[in-house]
């Protein structure tokens, strides 16, 4: 399999888009009250949430594409719920349901993770569902370590994740 993994461009918010409504309704639909899915799975405002971030100096994205089709995709920014200034927060990371616990998840997260050493920070941190266990597969695998914190955002419970970098 060919992988190519690049910066996102607000071009690429309707793929971005698609990858993350395939990714909710594969995997979250039933993890999630109604309300939430339909927010998470509304394809305009995704495309405006992925157009800002791709046009944002805080965050950056990158689309990862298998065999010329668009398979896996991040965006990650400064931490949203910490006042650690070194530490990151990979916001999302969304994959088609065909490639989902294939390498491209882990090759994408990789070039991510040097992104984020090379903009200055020396942690990041994501959240997962508690019940995603492909993900959390991956990220343990690349040296993720699960933390004590737990939140339920959207009424399903989260771990966070950490690596140090």
């Amino acid at each position: 399999m060919e992988t190519v993994i690049r910066r996102m461009k607000k071009e690429d918010a309707v793929i971005c888009a698609k990858i993350q409504i395939a990714s909710w309704n594969e995997n979250y639909a039933m993890l999630v009250p109604e309300l939430v899915w339909m927010k998470q799975t509304n394809p305009e405002r995704l495309r405006i949430v992925y157009e800002a971030a791709a046009e944002s100096d805080a965050h950056q994205g990158f689309l990862a594409y298998a065999d010329g089709e668009a398979a896996v995709f991040s965006v990650y920014g400064p931490s949203r719920r910490s006042q650690d200034q070194r530490a990151a927060e990979i916001i999302c990371v969304h994959t088609m349901p065909q490639y989902r616990g294939t390498a491209i998840t882990g090759e994408l997260m990789k070039e991510v993770m040097a992104d984020i050493r090379q903009s200055g920070y020396t942690e990041c941190y994501l959240w997962l569902f508690r019940d995603d266990a492909v993900m959390a597969e991956t990220c343990t695998s690349l040296g993720f370590v699960r933390s004590a914190e737990r939140i339920s955002t959207w009424q399903a419970p989260e771990d966070m994740y950490r690596k140090t970098l």
